[in-house]
């Protein structure tokens, strides 16, 4: 304790220019018989420190003294500035007034040699705040909480005993106390969301295993030659060691390289594209060259559907057309809790899944495990996630709960506007009927969430049943449906354009001039339209009957 009061004192002496033996000992909260002392263990450590009588006496120090002088050597002052800097720099000390002061103390002049910023590019600004929070967590042994995404996605809620930040490769991980587990754990800090500091405390516990040091299971490799084009060139010499480069005549890079077998492998790979060819071993080769084909499948639509894609000529034949009564109608967001199937339509057991998912909710007891929101709230038929490779969707049987039980699902019907099919029947027959009938219709859907709203149901199962059909915006002059907000046109002001999609209409102007015949023309014949359309005559047809309806060609 004496040698930091030592240090207190001068720090005041050098400050001040000068004090008095009462004003010390207020300030370090001693006795002046103390202060008197320490005047002389300063004096007697070669300190020119000296009492002078007077109207402007006190305790003062030979003006010309500096710390250095006494203490520490010009190179060990630099050091202890630099150190200060570079933990100011790294975020783990925000605090500049220790630096401020000691670069007062030393009398030396900073220099702003070094700032280190370890979030990613376009990261957002609360990393830093992260790293303040953990810093506090890991200082003052104060537990902590947070979700934890695992690598295969899986979500759990973990409360932990920080021990300490590591940074390893490219990324920050906290190694902590999982009570959880009941051992030491290493957590990602980019997988953890939700974290808060809890005011509990905890002892330090030893043993905290080094970052290398923990049971993982090791990953197999094998040795792959890879052939770089030189627009790769960056990304290569900052992503693989120096020695398994070899650069060739024409400029290209071959790397021989352990490497990871499996899905990682592949991604890591086809991130360069096609400035990147595995030439060995045949197997690695075969791998990349399947992953890219399944990338490749899912990019077989044209960039430019309308509402004649494969997904709606597929379900609508021009035979079965008919018109439908409905309106359009603007529904507020809604949230539903329920059971859930997946089906399709073209599978054999569609109905019958769907019937078992009615009889497990309305007689197999789950219905009575909802907080029912209202007695007269009404109960609702949800589908979703549709998949138009394999034509199947998720139905859910449910209704607005204010619990979610173990085993149940919630869903969120989007706020937006939904086409609103009204009757009256039996629920059973009459549904399937609708819904055969919705699905003959030329609506826009935007395929996210459609529903069922049973308001009333007698025990004869006759009710009154509204069916929602999601909607989407379409363009006006393709009649392309548009659900996402880069798929819109753009105005003269840059702004986006609700009415046009961004292959029609750019920066306030069409970026085709062509007659309505000339838009069909480009929609039946977009990259792969022979697979689209196996009629194109009555896809013209039907295409003639509906774009005068669109605002381009409106007569």
């Amino acid at each position: 304790m004496q040698s930091g009061r030592l240090f207190e004192i001068l720090y005041i002496l050098l400050e001040r220019g000068g004090t008095t033996v009462g004003e010390l000992a207020e300030r370090l909260e001693v006795s002046e018989r103390t202060v008197r002392r320490d005047i002389d263990a300063l004096s007697a450590a070669g300190v020119p420190v000296y009492a002078a009588r007077g109207r402007n006496g006190g305790i003062r120090l030979l003006d010309d003294f500096v710390l250095s002088k006494s203490l520490l050597s010009a190179r060990e002052q630099d050091e202890i500035l630099y150190a200060l800097q570079t933990l100011r720099a790294t975020g783990a000390d925000g605090d500049s007034a220790l630096l401020t002061h000691l670069s007062a103390l030393f009398q030396r002049e900073t220099v702003d040699w070094i700032d280190a910023d370890f979030s990613d590019w376009g990261a957002p600004g609360d990393r830093r705040a992260l790293f303040d929070l953990l810093r506090e967590a890991i200082l003052e042994r104060r537990a902590l909480s947070f979700r934890y995404y695992a690598q295969t996605g899986q979500a759990s809620v973990r409360t932990v005993e920080p021990a300490r930040l590591c940074f390893k490769g490219i990324s920050w991980y906290l190694q902590a106390w999982c009570r959880e587990r009941q051992a030491f754990r290493t957590f990602k800090l980019s997988r953890m969301e939700q974290v808060r500091l809890l005011d509990e405390r905890f002892p330090p516990r030893g043993g905290v295993p080094p970052l290398d040091g923990e049971d993982t299971a090791p990953v197999p490799t094998t040795r792959i030659t890879i052939l770089f084009s030189p627009a790769a060139a960056f990304r290569v010499f900052d992503e693989f060691p120096r020695a398994d480069i070899k650069r060739q005549a024409d400029g290209s890079l071959l790397v021989h390289a352990e490497w990871p077998i499996g899905a990682w492998g592949c991604g890591y790979l086809l991130s360069f594209g096609a400035d990147a060819e595995v030439l060995a071993p045949a197997a690695a080769r075969k791998a990349v060259r399947q992953a890219a084909e399944k990338i490749l499948r899912k990019y077989e639509k044209p960039d430019m559907p309308c509402p004649f894609s494969r997904r709606m000529i597929e379900t609508i034949k021009p035979e079965r057309m008919r018109k439908m009564n409905y309106e359009i109608v603007t529904v507020p967001e809604r949230r539903v809790v329920g059971i859930m199937t997946r089906t399709a339509n073209n599978a054999a057991d569609c109905a019958e899944k769907i019937g078992k998912l009615w009889g497990e909710f309305m007689c197999g007891g789950a219905c009575e495990k909802l907080e029912h929101l209202g007695e007269d709230a009404p109960v609702y038929g949800l589908y979703t996630n549709y998949n138009w490779e394999e034509m199947s969707y998720d139905v859910i049987a449910g209704c607005e709960s204010a619990n979610c039980p173990e085993g149940f699902v919630e869903t969120v019907i989007p706020a937006g506007k939904y086409a609103k099919f009204s009757f009256h029947g039996d629920v059973r027959e009459s549904t399937a009927k609708a819904w055969d009938e919705v699905w003959s219709t030329t609506l826009p859907r935007a395929f996210g969430v459609d529903f069922e709203e049973y308001a009333t149901c007698g025990e004869d199962m006759q009710g009154d049943i509204n069916i929602y059909v999601g909607l989407a915006d379409v363009c006006q002059s393709c009649g392309m449906p548009m659900t996402k907000d880069e798929q819109y046109g753009t105005s003269a002001d840059g702004s986006k354009n609700v009415d046009y999609c961004c292959y029609c209409y750019q920066k306030g102007s069409f970026t085709a001039d062509c007659t309505m015949d000339g838009m069909i023309d480009i929609c039946l014949n977009l990259p792969e339209s022979d697979k689209l359309y196996t009629d194109k005559e009555a896809a013209r047809k039907m295409m003639q009957e509906y774009f005068p309806t669109l605002k381009r060609w409106k007569k």
